[in-house]
């Protein structure tokens, strides 16, 4: 990563969206560096213990690293990989990388009419400032766009520049609805079916016991537990078990019907045919295969 700080003039702005770009870029912030670099001007300078209150709205992805986050509205709060940071007008906040380990990241400051208007209905918020979105090259991308789209100065963007904040923003809000379904509590359930097919694995387990298991009817369970993995539970248990079967046959000190047994197949021709249609070979095959090392 190379290193790109650009502050703009507050006059520059999109004459159809009613949205001006103020400041972008992307720094690597490497262990034991000061934070934030010396190169930004004030108010956006700032240290840990004094916080900042800054007048436009900024969007900030950490793409590498660990560090804090903490705001008015938000609680001290980990950043991790994939992490984005949604500031606020007038809203003090503080964050930093951790000393020894450091962050790369990426940010665009924006003020305007049109996310105004989107913070005024709601679409975006305080309260949901920081949360993880994972690793997504195309979040990178856009940044990438505002950052070229900014190198020469001129006296509106081009349509790809206003287009990367936009779908920034829309990035950020639908972060926001799959943080809220990953922490409801029809997730947390289903999540817990996970737990229960890895923690039975060498039981006499089904996807029925972990419906009543978890007071649900099978049928709401399996479509629940459908929506949320892709596949029914019957198929994800069966790959957990056939995935735990390939672990057992590589350190190759059980014979077949052991492992069979061990893992509450019917019979080993079961197992076999099983095996074959998950792995692409049979048992015997893949533990005569040699182990790929990388």
């Amino acid at each position: 990563m190379i290193n790109y700080i650009k502050y703009l003039r507050t006059d520059r702005k999109n004459d159809d969206l009613g949205l001006s770009i103020v400041n972008t870029g992307c720094t690597r912030i490497k262990v034991a560096d000061e934070y934030p670099l010396k190169r930004h001007p004030l108010p956006h300078c700032f240290n840990w213990e004094d916080w900042r209150v800054l007048q436009e709205y900024q969007i900030i992805y950490i793409a590498k690293g660990y560090g804090l986050f903490e705001s008015e509205s938000v609680s001290l709060t980990r950043v991790k990989p994939g992490t984005i940071i949604f500031l606020f007008p007038n809203e003090r906040h503080r964050y930093k990388p951790d000393h020894d380990k450091g962050w790369d990241e990426y940010w665009v400051g924006v003020q305007g009419k049109m996310i105004d208007s989107l913070y005024t209905s709601g679409f975006i918020r305080p309260e949901v400032a920081c949360f993880q979105v994972g690793y997504k090259q195309r979040i990178r991308d856009m940044f990438k766009a505002i950052m070229d789209g900014t190198r020469k100065e001129q006296k509106s963007y081009t349509p790809a520049v206003t287009g990367a904040v936009i779908n920034l923003i829309q990035e950020y809000h639908a972060g926001v609805k799959q943080s809220q379904v990953m922490h409801s509590t029809e997730y947390k359930m289903m999540d817990k079916a996970r737990e229960l097919f890895s923690a039975n694995l060498y039981k006499p387990y089904s996807p029925e016991q972990a419906a009543i298991d978890l007071n649900l009817s099978y049928s709401t369970f399996r479509r629940l537990f459908k929506l949320h993995w892709g596949v029914p539970p019957g198929q994800y248990f069966l790959q957990q078990k056939i995935n735990k079967a390939a672990g057992l046959i590589k350190q190759d000190k059980l014979l077949m019907k052991e492992i069979c047994a061990l893992l509450n197949f019917d019979s080993v021709h079961y197992f076999s045919r099983v095996f074959k249609e998950k792995m692409g070979c049979t048992p015997t095959q893949y533990r005569n295969y040699p182990i790929v090392k990388t």
